[in-house]
């Protein structure tokens, strides 16, 4: 089930390439703790900070988020 969703839009997030390298192939707790608490620099992206709210990173919420982002996006590239 993990490559269904890894590589899917509402599984990503926008990071600086040191969080990136910092949150390695850690659970959601750990890397969320390293995306957003590590060293008290917040990331300047909006559809990171999103996932801040989420307790557990679930297919459910990705399909959500995956929904959410598409939707966003046609209406932006009006498709």
């Amino acid at each position: 089930m993990r490559e269904k969703y890894i590589h899917r839009l509402g599984n990503l997030v926008l990071l600086s390439r040191g969080k990136n390298m910092k949150a390695e192939n850690f659970d959601f707790v750990e890397k969320k703790q390293k995306y957003f608490f590590a060293d008290n620099v917040s990331t300047p992206f909006v559809l990171t900070n999103e996932v801040r709210e989420y307790k557990e990173w679930t297919p459910a919420i990705i399909d959500q988020r995956q929904r959410r982002l598409m939707d966003a996006l046609q209406q932006l590239w009006r498709l």
